[in-house]
Order: C-alpha cells, then sequence, then structure tokens
C-alpha cells in the first residue's frame, strides 16, 4: 500500500513515562542497522514519513541492564493457585498476533474452573468483524461499482481494505447525504468515513480519527488542508 513499514527496535526507559519521544539519532542509528542488513535499500531520513513508539510496560530484564528482552511466550496467569484471589485470571500478550491465542486459553481455563466443558473456540476459523470476504479482488471489483462515479479505483481499493463488508455503513452514509462521498485533500479518506468514525467508534479528538480510526495520518502526516478539512 505505497509504504513499507520496518520494526522493531527497542530501549529501556526510566523518565517520566509522559515524556516518552524517539530522538532523530536514535532514528538514524535504526535506519543504518536497516541498511547494514539490507545495503540495497539504500534509505536514509528523507525514507521516513512516520515513526511509531510507545511503551511496553512489561519484559525479562536485570536490574540496571541496558537492553529491553522482551518475553517470548505470552503470560497467562491463575492467581488462585499463586495465593492470590480465587476465581482471577489475568493474560498479557507480548504482541497483538498472539491475542486470539492467549484469549482462547484464557476462556478455556476459566470454563475448566467453573466445571463447565469446553466445547471448542471458533476463533480460529471465524472471520474477523468485516472480514468474511472469498475474492478480495472480486470484491473491490463489486465495491467499485457501488461508489461515486469521481471516485476511483484507489479508493474502493482502500475502503475494501480498511472496512471489508463493513464497508456499507460508510455507503449508507453517502447515500443520505451525497457530500460526504468525497475524499478528504490529499487522501483517500472519505469524509463518510470521518462521520462513521465519530458515530460508531467513540472518537474524542481529532488525533484519533487521524491516527486511529482512519488511514490520514497512517502513512505520513496529512496536509494541512486535509487536516483542517477533516476537523470541520
Amino acid at each position: 500500500r505505497d509504504y513499507t513499514l520496518i520494526g522493531v527496535n527497542s530501549r529501556m526507559f526510566e523518565d517520566d513515562p509522559y515524556s516518552v519521544n524517539v530522538t532523530k539519532a536514535e532514528v538514524q542509528g535504526f535506519v543504518d542497522e536497516i541498511n547494514e542488513a539490507r545495503p540495497s535499500l539504500g534509505l536514509n531520513l528523507s525514507d521516513v514519513t512516520v515513526v511509531n513508539y510507545g511503551l511496553l510496560p512489561f519484559g525479562e530484564n536485570a536490574e540496571g541492564a541496558a537492553n529491553l528482552s522482551f518475553g517470548k511466550r505470552s503470560p497467562l496467569m491463575d492467581h488462585g493457585a499463586r495465593g492470590g484471589p480465587e476465581g482471577l485470571i489475568t493474560a498479557m500478550s507480548v504482541r497483538l498476533t498472539m491475542g486470539r491465542t492467549i484469549a482462547e486459553d484464557a476462556v478455556d481455563l476459566a470454563l475448566q474452573k467453573l466445571g463447565i466443558r469446553s466445547t471448542g473456540a471458533r476463533t480460529q476459523t471465524t472471520p474477523v468483524a468485516g472480514g468474511n470476504i472469498g475474492n478480495f479482488q472480486e470484491f473491490v471489483g463489486a465495491l467499485r461499482g457501488r461508489l461515486p462515479g469521481a471516485l476511483s479505483a484507489a479508493h474502493a481499493d482502500a475502503l475494501a481494505r480498511n472496512h471489508g463488508t463493513g464497508v456499507s455503513r460508510v455507503l449508507d452514509l453517502i447515500r443520505e447525504q451525497p457530500g460526504l462521498g468525497v475524499p478528504l485533500p490529499d487522501s483517500t479518506v472519505l469524509e463518510a468515513e470521518v462521520i462513521k468514525a465519530v458515530r460508531d467508534e467513540q472518537v474524542v479528538h481529532l488525533s484519533d480519527v487521524v491516527l486511529r480510526r482512519t488511514d490520514l495520518g497512517t502513512g505520513e502526516c496529512p496536509s494541512p488542508s486535509a487536516l483542517q478539512r477533516c476537523a470541520e
């Protein structure tokens, strides 16, 4: 989708959590590592459009260690078995891709403690919300025919990838108010997607729309005109 996501890099952070930041030197060091691993990329700082960073509140580290060692397994804790409150279970996923598996283990443990026989989780074969799609290209082609004529194949592709079968909600908004069927400046994000985010996805701040509910700020900093229109 026009961008390359590369990661991750990690270090210990012992200051005020609200002051976390990434320095230019830190990004440059990571770029240098990438170029050492894959010299043919020839990356430099000007190629970097977005840096995502945050804090992980757990790890396996000796006191004073300079580097963070990530846990390799997602821990599942039965507090009652460790002298804690009986019936309390804590699951912590070390990464998003492990979340479904650790959730399944947690539910199985809860059922066991309740004396209920597990019939087996269906999450391994159940499509995620909006993801019950057979042939994706056929889905995009059919969606293209349902969009206003001024929108391109790129808009159809973005809508399909971001909403899947849930795109019907966006199309409903456009039918109710045709003026929402236009993209924000310099973006494939439609005005209807902003309205959907506000009405259906608990938006509080402008940054929620830009960074977490739409593609507007995913790949690079959106234009001032796009931000202004999104705010309006």
